[in-house]
């Protein structure tokens, strides 16, 4: 963020009042644009039942969904977005981005044979393609000899968006579809709350 406050002023000699005065509205603007938390937390929860976001074609990128935003503050788009139809979070504002993603994931076929699921992101500026962000992969391979299991998988990092309104998103893919392995939510049992599928908290660090 370049600053507004003039260091010429106030000037020697005579100084007028408004000139001080312009330079502690910019410096309080200033503190207070970098005190603003700038988050937002998307889900995937299952309220009542299960929900299953399975692997469909073997090793074909699958887009995760999510079906909750939980807060964001601003509460505006002048930050961050979800596009709702397409699942993808659109980023209005250049900078640096920490953003963390946590996912639970199902095997539900007793048959033998290991298989190995995947999630990575993906980014788009506007007007191209999706391409995988570096360095994203993260995998689990679900052996035979454990046929029907349940695992979680986290991601944390930092990325720098450098054209406004581009697009992040995340994908699956499994080696075996036949497995049927990939994202779920878990509805309540007994005491226990409701398990969010996938969950992606990002906040705005800075300005580039």
């Amino acid at each position: 963020m370049t600053s507004t406050i003039d260091a010429t002023k106030p000037i020697t000699g005579n100084p007028t009042t408004q000139s001080v005065r312009d330079n502690f509205a910019s410096a309080k603007a200033e503190i207070e644009s970098l005190q603003l938390a700038r988050i937002f937390r998307l889900a995937h929860v299952a309220p009542t039942v299960e929900i299953f976001q399975q692997c469909a074609v073997n090793d074909v990128a699958q887009v995760v969904q999510f079906n909750q935003q939980t807060f964001k503050n601003p509460n505006d788009n002048s930050v961050y977005e979800l596009d709702v139809g397409n699942n993808e979070i659109i980023f209005h504002q250049t900078g640096w981005y920490s953003f963390s993603v946590s996912i639970h994931i199902d095997r539900k076929s007793t048959s033998g044979a290991d298989a190995t699921w995947n999630a990575w992101s993906q980014l788009k500026v506007p007007a191209g393609v999706f391409v995988d962000f570096p360095d994203s992969l993260r995998k689990r391979t679900i052996p035979a000899s454990l046929a029907i299991q349940s695992q979680f998988v986290g991601l944390t990092t930092i990325s720098r968006i450098t054209v406004a309104d581009s697009r992040l998103r995340i994908v699956q893919a499994c080696s075996d579809v036949t497995k049927q392995i990939g994202v779920v939510s878990y509805p309540p049992v007994g005491i226990y709350p409701s398990a969010p599928g996938i969950i992606m908290c990002l906040d705005k660090l800075g300005d580039l």
